[in-house]
């Protein structure tokens, strides 16, 4: 079943987003993830979010154990963690 990410950091910014995603080459490594489907990552009120859909929790977790290392070390470093929440997918349309 597909599933949809939601991943809060209150109080980073964009331009702190662009140096941990660069640092550790995250857009081009998750593009070729399996399962990976879609990332969109935008300014919310009170700090950057993103949401993620993937094939499955199971393909996601995988990725997942081998990237958030990396990913906690680069908000560690600013004082930042991360939020997140995992939802099942009902209907997903696609082109």
């Amino acid at each position: 079943m597909a599933v949809l990410l939601r991943s809060k950091v209150v109080g980073q910014t964009l331009a702190s987003y662009d140096r941990i995603a660069g640092n550790i080459s995250e857009a081009e490594r998750i593009r070729k993830a399996p399962g990976f489907i879609a990332q969109a990552v935008y300014e919310g009120s009170d700090g950057v979010e993103a949401i993620e859909i993937w094939e499955s929790s199971e393909l996601y977790r995988a990725w997942d154990n081998g990237f958030r290392p990396e990913v906690d070390q680069g908000l560690a470093a600013e004082h930042l963690q991360i939020e997140e929440e995992m939802v099942n997918i009902y209907n997903l349309v696609l082109p």
